[in-house]
């Protein structure tokens, strides 16, 4: 997939998204950062920090997204793709980092709450005049609930321009604000629980914000990694394709299917039966029908990749004793004696179960009387047959139009 920016219409939908999640993690981070010093919150204080870091995330996002738009070119056959995944794996583990952090420093406020007091209250004395009362709890769990709404704003706008472009990066970055979103949920938890008389359950939310951050990005990193190691589509997913292109004229069975995706964009290869004697022609267009098919139908599709087979897959693969070059040569030479009769002008052998069927194009000299056609053809079909190398001949004349 290409991408470009084009001045005349501005930034493309994927960097203007990841430039408003930028700011709105600044606006994030301001308010979490106010309403835990003000409330004297270390769940609400992680949380500023962690949308402070996601700036960081939204660059690397910002990088990977316009390199994995890039054109395809000889170097890069299935394009840059997989720019998206390194950059999706790099979020994911910052977002790990963080929460790993985060519950350390959330476990130092729990062990200090426990000894007596709001420590964090301690630390911030001065910044805030409200001190740590019910009012200062009231004004942080506002900012925690505030931070809920633009979050979950963030996610939503990022999570459909991101499906829409078909972008892990984007997708990825979606998910960081719904975790933030959640984090926030927990931080409200556990502010609410501290206006209820209960101050470890503020430091305990702290803890459990962190695990949630470390969960969503060791999922992100799950994701990213499974597109590198070019990891099958789920079977549900799959067996969609699949039944799809079973309902394509001229195929009757598929086997050795792959899957894997490249960026947001998904690469199919799979082998088809078709009958036995199709043409090569006919093959092929059974099988471009079924490229085409797919690609129109499941817009994920970015390319289909048809093996043509004409027999069915086997542990063992078919010994046989000649080729298309080598039969020419022996028909050649067999119908040497049949030269002042008829001339070949056509031969069309069939490769199956090891076995092959011939079929012979003949066209009588005109002197040939028509009642001599029959017997004729037989002699040369038994002829053919009592070759080694054939198992069934078919003959046919070529009779040319007046």
């Amino acid at each position: 997939m290409s991408f470009s920016e084009n001045s005349s219409q501005g930034l493309s939908p994927g960097v203007k998204v990841i430039l408003i999640g930028a700011v709105g993690n600044i606006v994030l981070s301001a308010i979490k950062f106010v309403g835990g010093v003000l409330g004297g919150s270390p769940a609400l204080l992680n949380d500023a920090f962690h949308s402070l870091s996601d700036l960081t995330t939204d660059g690397v996002a910002l990088l990977t997204y316009k390199i994995g738009r890039l054109p395809r070119d000889p170097n890069h056959p299935y394009g840059h793709g997989k720019a998206e995944s390194i950059g999706a794996g790099f979020i994911g583990l910052c977002i790990v980092l963080a929460g790993i952090s985060l519950a350390w420093v959330s476990w130092e406020f729990f062990q200090e709450t426990g000894k007596g007091g709001h420590s964090l209250a301690g630390m911030f004395e001065g910044l805030s005049p409200l001190g740590v009362g019910k009012t200062s709890l009231e004004i942080a769990a506002g900012f925690a609930f505030l931070s809920i709404v633009i979050n979950e704003a963030l996610y939503r706008y990022t999570r459909r321009v991101g499906e829409q472009e078909k972008s892990p990066t984007l997708i990825a970055n979606a998910w960081h604000h719904r975790s933030d979103a959640m984090s926030s949920v927990a931080a409200l938890i556990g502010i609410g629980g501290a206006i209820a008389g209960f101050p470890l359950m503020d430091p305990l939310a702290g803890i459990v914000v962190a695990l949630m951050i470390a969960k969503s990005g060791s999922d992100i990193i799950r994701s990213a990694v499974s597109d590198l190691m070019d990891t099958s589509l789920a079977d549900e997913e799959l067996k969609e394709i699949l039944d799809t292109a079973r309902e394509t004229a001229g195929v009757l069975t598929l086997h050795e299917v792959r899957s894997r995706r490249v960026g947001g964009d998904v690469f199919i290869d799979l082998h088809v039966l078709v009958d036995a004697e199709c043409s090569v022609s006919e093959g092929h267009q059974i099988g471009e029908n079924l490229r085409q098919r797919l690609i129109h139908q499941f817009t994920q599709i970015e390319d289909v990749l048809v093996h043509i087979d004409t027999e069915e897959p086997s542990d063992v693969d078919p010994v046989y004793q000649t080729d298309s070059h080598q039969l020419k040569k022996l028909v050649s030479a067999e119908l040497e004696s049949f030269s002042n009769q008829i001339l070949l002008t056509r031969l069309r052998p069939h490769f199956n179960n090891g076995d092959v069927t011939l079929e012979v194009f003949l066209r009588p000299h005109a002197e040939l009387k028509p009642e001599q056609y029959g017997s004729l053809l037989k002699e040369i079909q038994d002829k053919l047959e009592n070759l080694g190398e054939i198992k069934t001949a078919r003959t046919f004349l070529d009779i040319q139009s007046p």
